[in-house]
């Protein structure tokens, strides 16, 4: 769980800063990674909430990579819900 909680930390300092800097590319990177480690925890609500920040700022940069990424987050969260 350590690793977990430094993991989070770093990420979500990192999308502090892309925030401020308006960095869309790598707030996506950090929403994605910020995601991961949710879902990893247990946090499922927390995840979703990411990926679906993610796949939207990815559709408003037509960025259908980071769309696939944050679709498949989803997809994962839809399935162990089931």
């Amino acid at each position: 769980m350590g690793a977990f909680a430094v993991a989070l930390s770093c990420h979500e300092e990192q999308l502090e800063l892309c925030l401020r800097s308006q960095d869309e590319e790598r707030q996506m990177m950090a929403l994605g990674s910020l995601a991961h480690v949710s879902l990893a925890l247990g946090q499922t609500e927390t995840a979703r909430e990411r990926y679906e920040k993610l796949n939207e700022l990815a559709q408003q940069r037509g960025d259908r990579i980071a769309e696939c990424g944050a679709l498949t987050g989803l997809g994962n969260i839809a399935r162990g819900e089931g």
